[in-house]
């Protein structure tokens, strides 16, 4: 008596898929043991379509396939005792189909991601997406194992694609993918309004075909038709424009209605557009255009005069209207831009002190200019003192002993001058100019005498300037004899009057010139 016992060794099995795959169970024992297979611990029958136990018990699987994987079992049974050995049979197969969906669309491109549930127990090692445009040949494109996106790029804009993609493993290639479709971004093109595309003169037709919207699509070409009103046959000016700025239809009747019709196309597909327009009739006489740009409306040829036309009129009465306006307010302007003269009581005091001090200023200076040549006259009051020195002094005359004009120099940018005596009165016609000060020389001397002791003049009647040889003395004051009035300066009573002074003066050429 032996009891029944597997000789056989089981493990792990890994199978390919649709291969077959032998799974052995020896056994030994007395009596003879009876074998049974089970398959995840369920019995598996005998017959089976595709499973078979061999007379030496070994279980052969054929065509396996991915739910064949899992454990099988052998079991050896006599009277005596039982033995049993195990398999763990895993079938490789191709992945399952992927999961495809798109993400992102342009004008020129399209991307797609996918995702594999089930590798089918390899690592993926690729995929392949296959593409095309509507009405094109499939493209390919392969892609690594590890990646989960593609972008299909240089496609037609505005056009649909369509997309399907299959993953593959060392055992096989999956099954394909739902097919997906997305359209490239773009619209055919957008046609323009007639007054902004179509302008006439009484022969031909100016299309401006760049006011076209491409709609995303570059505009590849355009159709260009025509045809008179009145009749139903279409003529073709070009099938193959291409997009410049402007094209034009010529041979047109002056005064005729037609209608035109444009077609542009792009890669997303073609628009046609159609247009009214009416040339302009020649006028009666001159043969001048009298419609002028009436073929932009679309419109009849007008019968009247130009000037009516509101094309013309407006821009007119606009451009008059703005003229008129303008030489308004010029005069406006001039009315009330204050005089360049204006009268003394219009004026405030601040400005007319100015205008007077500037005045008495500039005569101030020609009254001393004047006296270099010639001396100025004695008032009555100084007659009367030049008399009384006469009889002092001896038969010198003033003139005789002023035979030079006095020099009114203007203090430089030097050393300060020396400070100046009280302002003597303002004068009521030429007032002395505020803040100015002058520099005077005085040289006595009588013409006819090289070297004569002179009485000198007391201060008083010296006009309150002090006397000294010539260019010594100097005062910084207005003599009254040249800038103010003879009553500037009082003269001291007659008792107040020192005694006379001599000076030695010598005499100086007529020709000499002060600076």
């Amino acid at each position: 008596t032996v009891p029944a016992g597997v000789w056989a060794v089981g493990g792990n099995v890994t199978a390919a898929w649709k291969e077959d795959v032998s799974l052995a169970c020896g056994a030994v024992g007395v009596p003879e043991p009876t074998l049974t297979w089970t398959h995840q611990r369920t019995p598996i029958p005998d017959p089976h379509d595709r499973f078979r136990v061999q007379p030496d018990g070994t279980l052969t699987l054929a065509d396996v396939q991915r739910s064949d994987s899992g454990r099988y079992t052998c079991t050896a049974v006599n009277h005596h005792g039982s033995d049993t050995v195990t398999y763990n049979l895993t079938v490789l197969v191709p992945p399952s189909a992927p999961l495809l969906h798109v993400t992102e669309t342009t004008s020129s491109s399209i991307r797609v991601q996918w995702s594999v549930e089930d590798n089918g127990g390899a690592a993926l090692q690729g995929a392949t997406l296959h593409y095309r445009s509507a009405g094109g040949e499939w493209l390919r494109a392969a892609v690594d194992g590890d990646q989960r996106s593609f972008t299909a790029r240089d496609l037609r804009c505005g056009t649909l694609h369509h997309f399907y993609l299959t993953a593959h493993n060392h055992i096989g290639t999956s099954s394909v993918s739902s097919t997906e479709a997305a359209r490239t971004k773009g619209r055919p093109p957008e046609a323009p309004p007639q007054f902004q595309f179509v302008t006439t003169n009484s022969s031909q037709a100016t299309l401006y075909l760049a006011q076209w919207g491409d709609g995303g699509c570059p505009i590849t070409h355009f159709s260009v038709q025509y045809r008179r009103d009145s009749t139903t046959h279409w003529t073709t000016v070009g099938s193959e424009v291409p997009p410049s700025r402007t094209f034009a239809v010529g041979g047109l009747e002056a005064g005729g209605r037609y209608l035109l019709r444009v077609t542009a196309h792009n890669s997303a597909g073609a628009t046609p557009a159609q247009y009214t327009v009416t040339t302009p009739a020649y006028a009666n006489a001159g043969g001048a255009g009298a419609g002028v740009g009436g073929g932009v409306w679309g419109s009849q040829a007008s019968s009247s005069p130009v000037w009516r036309d509101p094309r013309v009129l407006v821009p007119g009465a606009v451009s008059g209207l703005a003229l008129i306006l303008t030489l308004t307010t010029v005069c406006v302007c001039l009315r009330k831009r204050p005089s360049s003269t204006p009268s003394q009581k219009e004026l405030p005091d601040a400005v007319m002190d100015a205008a007077e001090e500037k005045t008495s200023a500039m005569q101030a200076r020609e009254d001393v200019y004047t006296t270099v040549r010639r001396p100025a006259p004695t008032p009555p009051q100084q007659q009367q003192q030049q008399q009384d020195l006469r009889d002092n002094n001896g038969d010198y005359s003033e003139e005789d002993l002023y035979p030079y004009a006095t020099a009114t120099f203007q203090m430089g940018g030097g050393s300060p001058p020396p400070p100046a005596p009280p302002s003597p009165p303002t004068h009521a016609h030429h007032p002395q100019p505020r803040g100015q000060k002058a520099f005077t020389a005085l040289v006595y001397q009588a013409p006819s005498i090289h070297d004569v002791d002179s009485p000198n003049l007391s201060e008083g009647d010296s006009r309150g300037s002090e006397v000294g040889v010539a260019f010594g003395t100097c005062r910084d004051e207005h003599y009254p004899g040249v800038m103010a009035p003879p009553d500037a300066h009082p003269h001291p009573p007659p008792h107040h009057r020192r005694p006379p002074r001599h000076l030695r003066t010598s005499r100086i050429p007529r020709n000499v010139r002060f600076p």
